[in-house]
């Protein structure tokens, strides 16, 4: 019989006189010969291919376009982490183990499509060019913070990694995060964007050296100390650094993950997560446990140089 999709479009008595001509000994069913005489609707026709949470969850971030013209000069502030810092050791096992719990299974939804094959036009690469902190924040919210929220709806986590300005907090002594998770419209994780094109932004050169580190972690410890939240993060898009602040015997230590690369691809078979995996674990992290009370001293200092 003519497939239904086809129906609407062909006159049924013309229909039916050819129908009992095609050809019953033919390679081809009676529906497949229909098929080639009368292709689906082009809007029918499968466009890509079809990107679920854990897909989505696992896929490595787009490399990001530069111009020709954008800014040159470092952007870190005089401020000094001054407190106890340790490195967050099992960060990245922590992530493997907590994603390896979801059973990805019962979240079938369709995410978006992916081109079945790679076209520059495609909209999962990046397409104009970047020039500044404003733009890479944009670009990080577009292929970092809508994927990681869709995930989180479907999944009934009901955060956003988004702008700290779409939270309900009022900014504190004019020291403003560029980036925040919220949950509902609470405020449970801050976030600060510098460009990696410039060197003293980089942070796996920072991560190796100790004082350095101190230097490119200095605001956004401010900021979680301000707005006494457990999670922060430090990005550069190509690179991001996780951060805790917790209480321990000997007072408060901010630990630090080593950077996750934007285009680490998540995989369960060798353990390798991916950033988008990071921020799944680190915004659950943020709703378990959103507040840290930090009452210490001696946490940022101004530059002393």
């Amino acid at each position: 019989m003519i497939p239904d999709q086809v129906l609407p479009f062909v006159c049924l008595p013309h229909f039916q006189r050819f129908e009992s001509c095609l050809s019953s000994s033919s390679l081809f069913s009676v529906d497949d010969q229909i098929r080639q005489i009368f292709p689906l609707p082009s809007n029918k026709m499968p466009s890509g291919v079809a990107q679920r949470p854990l897909a989505v969850a696992q896929a490595p971030l787009p490399d990001v376009l530069v111009g020709n013209h954008h800014t040159k000069s470092s952007a870190l502030h005089n401020i000094h982490f001054v407190g106890t810092i340790s490195p967050w050791t099992n960060f990245e096992n922590d992530v493997h183990s907590f994603c390896a719990g979801i059973n990805w299974a019962q979240y079938t939804h369709v995410l978006t499509y992916k081109g079945k094959t790679s076209k520059p036009w495609n909209l999962d690469q990046d397409q104009t060019d970047t020039g500044d902190e404003a733009a890479l924040q944009g670009k990080f919210r577009a292929h970092l913070g809508e994927p990681v929220t869709a995930i989180c709806t479907v999944t009934g986590r009901h955060a956003q990694v988004t702008d700290f300005r779409a939270t309900d907090v009022v900014p504190i002594d004019r020291s403003t995060p560029d980036l925040a998770i919220k949950v509902g419209d609470t405020l449970a994780g801050v976030g600060k964007a510098k460009v990696f094109w410039v060197r003293d932004h980089h942070l796996g050169h920072a991560s190796g050296k100790i004082l350095h580190l101190r230097h490119v972690l200095g605001q956004i410890a401010l900021y979680m100390k301000i707005y006494k939240v457990k999670c922060g993060f430090h990005t550069t898009y190509k690179e991001t650094i996780f951060l805790k602040q917790e209480r321990t015997s000997s007072g408060w230590v901010l630990y630090y993950s080593d950077p996750i690369q934007h285009d680490a691809i998540g995989d369960r078979s060798n353990g390798t997560v991916s950033l988008r995996e990071c921020f799944l674990y680190l915004v659950d992290e943020a709703i378990k446990s959103p507040v840290a009370d930090n009452n210490e001293l001696q946490w940022v200092s101004p530059d002393r140089h």
